[in-house]
């Protein structure tokens, strides 16, 4: 659903569009090893019981939003267990800290505990290097975590989500947004309405990726999850030559000046985002059947990190969204 109405989106487009050619060479340039899907396990991730580790995924999911810092300060990144991370990408740092936390045995898979938390209560655990920035946006980063800590109403904790869902990634996600409204990511184009739900999506397919090989555990439906719509797949987009924007928007975005939340062009930018990456997919899909949504995503996503001193600005949005 959500990638048809994106298309359409990218037929309508003022400000953005997918250089077709471009498309085509970056498919047939992808290498195999690189489309793996990610387990999220390993040096600097959480090791521990499945409702310990969908407690951390969740949990680093009401988090995982808007990390760049205003122009001129410096980038956050933190420091656990004596080395820093989220140097390179600050998601990783998230990831490092809220695992080391419930390892030290923060209890944040207790949601009544998590409904009494403060800024204060919460700053600890994303406190920055020395050197670094400070995180912004923690009052809305507190408020994602008593949002979630609200869905304590409909589900007893992180794993009753994932156990309702019974298997499917797509239910897993339409609880998540029922029951925790700062989940909800929808936008609006013309007469069509869009919900991307990035974050929810995202959290789905770390859940999936860290027991692809659990057959009890994973999802059975992982073709349903699409790209997710966030700052880095357009820039890498844009700078691979794959996403080419109007001058007016290039103008604006290179110059650092922020593109609004919900504005047309935000949701452009969003859309053929998704819509390109279904489309990179489905040629991908032409020597690698079984090629997932997941995938491409976390390819375009490593790119965008690896190569990022070398692209075009990523577009400034505010938005607990992404």
């Amino acid at each position: 659903m959500l990638i048809g109405l994106c298309e359409e989106v990218a037929r309508r487009a003022q400000h953005v569009s997918i250089n077709t050619e471009r498309l085509e060479a970056m498919a047939e340039g992808a290498p195999a090893h690189l489309l793996a899907l990610p387990s999220w396990d390993g040096p600097g991730m959480f090791e521990g019981h499945a409702e310990d580790v969908i407690t951390w995924l969740m949990t680093v999911g009401a988090l995982n939003f808007c990390y760049f810092p205003e122009p001129g300060q410096p980038r956050w990144f933190t420091r656990v267990s004596g080395k820093e991370v989220g140097v390179d990408d600050e998601a990783f740092g998230v990831l490092a800290a809220i695992g080391t936390a419930i390892k030290n045995g923060v209890p944040f898979g207790d949601w009544s505990w998590m409904q009494q938390m403060d800024e204060h209560d919460l700053s600890p655990y994303l406190a920055p290097a020395s050197g670094a920035g400070r995180l912004p946006m923690m009052a809305q980063r507190l408020e994602s975590m008593l949002d979630l800590a609200g869905a304590r109403k409909f589900f007893g904790s992180p794993a009753s989500v994932f156990s309702a869902a019974e298997g499917s990634a797509a239910r897993f996600v339409a609880l998540l947004t029922d029951a925790a409204p700062m989940w909800r990511d929808v936008r609006q184009y013309d007469e069509l309405t869009l919900p991307f739900h990035k974050r929810a999506w995202l959290c789905a397919a770390m859940i999936h990726g860290r027991f692809q090989r659990d057959p009890i555990r994973r999802f059975q439906d992982p073709e349903v999850v699409p790209a997710f719509a966030d700052y880095r797949l357009p820039q890498i987009l844009r700078g691979s030559g794959v996403m080419t924007l109007s001058e007016t928007l290039a103008d604006h975005i290179d110059a650092g000046k922020p593109v609004a939340e919900h504005s047309p062009v935000e949701v452009e930018l969003r859309a053929v985002t998704v819509a390109a990456a279904a489309m990179l997919r489905d040629r991908i899909a032409i020597r690698i059947p079984d090629i997932t949504m997941m995938q491409v995503d976390h390819f375009l996503w490593r790119m965008a990190v690896k190569v990022s001193d070398q692209l075009p600005p990523f577009h400034r949005t505010r938005t607990t969204d992404y």
